[in-house]
C-alpha cells in the first residue's frame, strides 16, 4: 500500500512545473558579447521575439525619441535580456541614450566608458512578454543602427545577439544631409567588388507591373501588391536572368527557391541568396527532403551576381545556365557534386518553393516557417505570374488529429472510468457478464491504442522512416517521446493479457505496474504534443496550445471534483479503498472484472445520479475540447511574419 501511494504522489508532482531561480541581472562583464553565464549554449534558431519601434521606423533624425518594444510573438515569455544600439551585432559600440525605462531594469554598462554604456537589461527574473523604453538618437549622423539583443526564456534556452530592423540616418527639420558615408553590407558581384546600392528605407516589396507580361514571377504579394519576396525571371539565350528579393533584417540570413518536381520537399534544385558576415552572393545546393547540400562547385551553373543586403531587403541578381553542363561539372563522384541529378534542367517546368531563414559562417539553418509552394508549375521560357501558398501536409496533420483523439479523448476516459467508476453500477447491470466501468474502460483504451498506431504509421509512412528534427532540445524529443509512448502503449495491453487473478498475491504488483505504464504513456503523450505544435512542418498556431492548457484545466478540476465526492460517499463504508486506484486494501486485491454476490457489500446499492452526471458532462466537455483542437491542428497554419 505504501508503494501505491508513493506512485500516487510521483504522479501528483509530475503535474507540478519546476522553479528555476534567477538572478538580479547580469553583471558588466558581458556588455561586450552579451552572453549569459548559463553554462549552456546559445540557439541558434530564430528567437521568438522581436523588436519594434514605435511609430513604425526605419530612420532616426538628430537627438530623435523613438519608442522602443522588445516582445515576444504569440506572447512568449522571457524573463532576462540586455539591449544595446549598436551599427551591428559584432562591433561594441553603443549610440544615443535611453530612458523611460520600466522599474524592473537597470543599466549594467553605465561603468563600460563612452561609446560602450547605452544598455539595458532586467533587475528581476520574473516572467515578462515585452519590455518597452524611450530610445534617444545620437545628435549627429553616424551611419546605420540596429538594436542588438539577447533574450532568455529560461536558464537552458536563450538567444545571443539577435538584431532589429536597421536604422539609417535621415536628417531632420533644420539640419542638412550629412556627407558621411553610410554603413551598407558588403555587395558581392562577379569581380568581387563592392557596389553602390539605392537604399530602401521604407522596407517595402512592391510587384512588379512586368510580371505575367514580359517577365515571369512568383510571389506572395497581396492585394495591395505587397509583398513579402519576390522573384521575377526572364529567358536570355542559354541563361535565365533571375532577381530574387525578400524582406529579412537581421545580418546572417538568407533566402532560398527549390526548384521541385512535386509540389513536396525533397528532390529539389535549390538557388541561394545568403548575407552572412557581411558579404551577400548566390549559392547552389539541392535538397534531399531531410538536408540540403551545397554543390562542390557551390556556383556552378550561376554567373552575372549581384547582391545586395540593406534597409531589410536582401536582393540577388544572377544567370542560371539552363542545361547541365558535364565540362564545367569537373570529374567529382560524390552525392552533392553538379548532375543532372542536383542540377535541373529549365527548359522543363518545376513547381517553385520558397524558404528563408538564418545563416552561419554562410552556410543555411533550417528555415524559419514552413516553405511556400507555387500555385502551379513554372515555365521558364514563358511569362507567368505564380502566387504563393504553404505547402499541405496532411499526413503531419492527420498524425496530430489522430493523437489527440487517442489520448485527449479515449485514453483519459479510459483511465477516468478505471478510477472514479468500479463502484457505480451495482449487481445486475452487467454487459455480458462483466461490469460496465471494465468494458468502458476497455473499449477506449482499446481504441486509444489503434488510433495510436495508425497516427504512428502515417507519420513513419511521410517522413520515410525515423525523422531527426532541427530546433531546441524540446523540439528534438518529440520523434523519442512518441516512440516511448508507441512502446509503452503496447506494452500495457499485452501485460493485461497476463495479469494474475484477483485475489491471488502478484494482484497487487500487476496492478501496480498497469497502472504506472499507463499513466506515464498518457503523460508523455500530452507532454509530446506540446512539443508536436512547436514543430515548424506541423504548421499548428499557438490557439492550439492554448486549448490543450484548457483542457489540463479542466481534468484537474473534474478529478478533483471527483475525488473528494468518492471521499466523503465512501466514509464510513469503505475506508480501504484508494479513489485514485480504485484498490481495496482491506481486501487485498482490485475490484473483479466479473460480477458476484459478493460485490453487494462493496458497490453501491443505487446507481449515482451525480456520477452518472458528472461522467456526461466531462464526456462532452472533452469531446468539445478535442474536436475544436482537432480543427485547429487541421484548418490552422502558422502566422508567416516576415523578418522586418
Amino acid at each position: 500500500m505504501e508503494s501505491i501511494r508513493m506512485l500516487e504522489a510521483v504522479f501528483i508532482m509530475i503535474l507540478v512545473p519546476g522553479v528555476i531561480s534567477y538572478g538580479i541581472g547580469p553583471p558588466s562583464s558581458v556588455c561586450g558579447n552579451m552572453m549569459p553565464g548559463h553554462g549552456k549554449v546559445a540557439q541558434s534558431s530564430k528567437p521568438p521575439y522581436i523588436i519594434k519601434f514605435q511609430p513604425d521606423k526605419t530612420t532616426y533624425s538628430d537627438s530623435e525619441e523613438i519608442q522602443v518594444t522588445l516582445e515576444g510573438k504569440d506572447n512568449t515569455k522571457f524573463r532576462g535580456f540586455m539591449i544595446q544600439a549598436r551599427p551591428d551585432a559584432n562591433t561594441y559600440t553603443t549610440y544615443g541614450s535611453m530612458s523611460k525605462t520600466p522599474d524592473n531594469t537597470k543599466n549594467e554598462c553605465i561603468s563600460e566608458g563612452a561609446g560602450k554604456n547605452v544598455a539595458i537589461t532586467h533587475s528581476d527574473g520574473s516572467d515578462k512578454t515585452s519590455i518597452t523604453f524611450t530610445w534617444r538618437a545620437p545628435a549627429t549622423d553616424v551611419g546605420n543602427i540596429t538594436f542588438v539583443y539577447t533574450v532568455v526564456q529560461v536558464k537552458a534556452t536563450f538567444w545571443v545577439k539577435a538584431e532589429s530592423s536597421m536604422l539609417t540616418y535621415k536628417p531632420g527639420a533644420g539640419t542638412e544631409a550629412s556627407t558621411a558615408p553610410s554603413q551598407t553590407t558588403k555587395t558581392q558581384t562577379d569581380s568581387q567588388t563592392d557596389v553602390p546600392t539605392t537604399p530602401q528605407p521604407n522596407q517595402i516589396i512592391k510587384k512588379d507591373s512586368r510580371c505575367g507580361k514580359s517577365v515571369g514571377c512568383y510571389h506572395d504579394c497581396d492585394s495591395s501588391d505587397s509583398c513579402g519576396f519576390l522573384l521575377t525571371w526572364m529567358q536570355n539565350g542559354d541563361d535565365i536572368d533571375f532577381t530574387l528579393t525578400c524582406k529579412q533584417g537581421s545580418n546572417s540570413v538568407y533566402c532560398a527557391i527549390g526548384l521541385s518536381k512535386d509540389n513536396k520537399m525533397g528532390d529539389d534544385s535549390v538557388f541561394e541568396c545568403v548575407s552572412s558576415d557581411g558579404t551577400v552572393s548566390v549559392f547552389v545546393s539541392y535538397n534531399d527532403g531531410r538536408n540540403n547540400y551545397r554543390l562542390k562547385m557551390e556556383k556552378f551553373g550561376v554567373s552575372k551576381i549581384t547582391a545586395v543586403h540593406q534597409d531589410g531587403i536582401l536582393k540577388c541578381t544572377f544567370s542560371r545556365k539552363k542545361t547541365f553542363d558535364l565540362a564545367s561539372a569537373g570529374r567529382k563522384k560524390r552525392a552533392v557534386d553538379a548532375t543532372t541529378s542536383t542540377f535541373f534542367d529549365m527548359n522543363d517546368d518545376f513547381n517553385l518553393l520558397y524558404a528563408y531563414g538564418t545563416a552561419i559562417g554562410g552556410n543555411l539553418n533550417k528555415h524559419q516557417m514552413h516553405p511556400k509552394v507555387s500555385s502551379q508549375k513554372a515555365d521558364f521560357q514563358s511569362f507567368t505570374d505564380l502566387s504563393a501558398s504553404a505547402i499541405s501536409k496532411p499526413q503531419i496533420k492527420l498524425h496530430g488529429i489522430l493523437m489527440m483523439f487517442a489520448w485527449l479523448f479515449f485514453a483519459n476516459f479510459g483511465i477516468f472510468m478505471a478510477r472514479f467508476y468500479k463502484t457505480v453500477w451495482p449487481e445486475g447491470m452487467e454487459w455480458c457478464a462483466q461490469k460496465r466501468w471494465f468494458i468502458l474502460h476497455r473499449s477506449f483504451m482499446v481504441t486509444a491504442f489503434l488510433l495510436t498506431v495508425a497516427s504512428f504509421i502515417v507519420i513513419f509512412v511521410h517522413v520515410g522512416g525515423y525523422a531527426k528534427i532541427e530546433g531546441n532540445n524540446f523540439e528534438k524529443s518529440h520523434p523519442i517521446i512518441g516512440i516511448v509512448v508507441m512502446c509503452l502503449a503496447t506494452i500495457n495491453p499485452i501485460m493485461a493479457l497476463f495479469r494474475p487473478h484477483p485475489g491471488t498475491p502478484k494482484r497487487p504488483y500487476f496492478n501496480f505496474a498497469h497502472i504506472s505504464v499507463g499513466v506515464t504513456a498518457y503523460v508523455c503523450a500530452v507532454v509530446n504534443m506540446f512539443s508536436g505544435f512547436d514543430q515548424s512542418a506541423a504548421d499548428v498556431p499557438f490557439s492550439a496550445k492554448i486549448v490543450v492548457w484548457i483542457y489540463l484545466g479542466w481534468i484537474g478540476l473534474i478529478e478533483l471534483t471527483s475525488y473528494i465526492y468518492d471521499c466523503q460517499t465512501r466514509r464510513g463504508h469503505d475506508e480501504g479503498t484508494s479513489p485514485i486506484l480504485g484498490y481495496n486494501s482491506s481486501k487485498g486485491e482490485a475490484y473483479e472484472m466479473k460480477s458476484s454476490a459478493a460485490d453487494h457489500e462493496t458497490v453501491h446499492q443505487n446507481v449515482s445520479r451525480f456520477k452518472i452526471g458528472i461522467l456526461c458532462i466531462h464526456a462532452v466537455v472533452l469531446l468539445s475540447l478535442v474536436i475544436a483542437g482537432a480543427v485547429i491542428v487541421g484548418m490552422g497554419e502558422t502566422e508567416d511574419k516576415d523578418d522586418m
